[in-house]
């Protein structure tokens, strides 16, 4: 597949910026809707109904008459949000059971990205990205331990977590013609 605006290249292949023929900004964004039930022993249609929403952008440009060109990306790579209410079901070691419990877990990742693509010729790119990663941990639930030493003891877990780190991606696109 060709990359052939900022936001599909700074995605997927940074090859793919090299194609812009002029500046481009592109903005965009996700919306998602989760609706879902379960039962188990403890529950009769515990219900879970979360709306979200996250932005993207992403900006071409290429550079006069060089073959060279950039990229600048703010792109979401994940997220999630689940809020449960329900009957915590006896478990872990002595069959403990919290009661009536929140379930609340998110996660959110997301990828700042600057990119450039050199356009070698009618039939190849090849581009490269480096960003930073936000990635944004919180879960509060019942939760039994699966490992030793602490194998099959439960808690009510309150976790919260976050932090950066370095992505690079890099790709090449071959155009055996016109059609392809």
């Amino acid at each position: 597949a060709v990359a052939s605006a900022p936001m599909g290249a700074m995605y997927a292949n940074p090859a793919g910026l090299a194609s812009l023929r002029r500046p481009e900004l592109q903005l965009g964004g996700t919306v998602g809707y989760v609706h879902g039930t379960f039962d188990n022993a403890a529950n009769n249609g515990a219900t879970l109904n979360n709306w979200g929403a996250i932005p993207e952008l992403a900006f071409g440009l290429p550079l006069g008459d060089s073959p060279v060109t950039l990229g600048l990306s703010f792109l979401p790579e994940a997220a999630l949000s689940a809020d449960w209410t329900y009957n915590d079901a006896p478990g872990g070691l002595g069959g403990v059971s919290y009661g009536n419990q929140t379930h609340r877990s998110d996660i959110t990742v997301l990828r700042s990205a600057l990119g450039a693509a050199v356009k070698l010729g009618d039939k190849w790119s090849l581009g490269a990205s480096v960003g930073l990663i936000y990635n944004d941990n919180k879960l509060q639930a019942p939760y039994i331990f699966q490992n030793t030493p602490l194998a099959g003891a439960k808690t009510l877990l309150d976790l919260n977590t976050d932090g950066f780190g370095v992505n690079a991606q890099f790709g090449a696109i071959y155009k055996p013609n016109e059609c392809w």
